[in-house]
């Protein structure tokens, strides 16, 4: 059992080491900025969907097995093998808030072809990869629930910001990709 749970919480604070510099970056904004809160109901969904799964390990805790904790990191890994590829994608148009600068276009390559948020799938695949580690179904899914409810919320300002500056172009792509999970939503 050490062992396992030595391997999650390095993968944990590899996670942490990966994400804090995405989540902090600040950069000049030329554009006007829409975030409308967002960031800061994702950091607070973050922190209460670990301290959730947290306190939910220490009342009812899973019983991890070398598959189940191998499962959940891959799943961890995967999310955020996805996030790099979209914030690389995305380039120097990524930025933390939700905001639109004045040379931005609409990305629509890379993993943007398939989804328009897979920044936001990778982040939910790491955070519930993380939790589903530690083989406690109710803490994955319920840190699965904190950040899906965020990430819709975000995802509807982040919409309606590209909406208002790309009009048609967007709704088009918006009508051939999914926002955050293949065939589902």
């Amino acid at each position: 059992m050490g062992l396992e749970r030595t391997l999650v919480i390095a993968v944990i604070v590899v996670l942490l080491a990966i994400e804090l510099p995405i989540f902090t970056r600040e950069r000049f904004v030329s554009g006007r900025r829409a975030d409308r809160g967002s960031l800061a109901f994702l950091w607070l969904s973050l922190v209460a969907s670990v301290a959730a799964a947290y306190l939910l390990n220490r009342v009812r805790p899973g019983r991890a097995s070398p598959v189940a904790v191998c499962i959940g990191l891959f799943v961890a890994l995967c999310g955020l093998g996805l996030r790099q590829w979209a914030v690389r994608t995305l380039g120097g148009f990524f930025t933390p808030v939700v905001s639109l600068q004045s040379s931005h276009h609409l990305v629509t390559g890379g993993p943007y072809a398939h989804l328009r948020h897979p920044g936001y799938t990778g982040l939910l695949l790491e955070v519930t990869g993380a939790v589903l580690a530690t083989a406690n179904v109710l803490a994955a899914a319920v840190a699965f629930c904190l950040v899906m409810a965020t990430l819709h919320y975000r995802i509807q300002v982040e919409e309606k910001a590209l909406l208002d500056r790309f009009g048609e172009a967007y709704r088009t792509y918006q009508s051939r990709t999914r926002r955050l999970i293949p065939l589902l939503y």
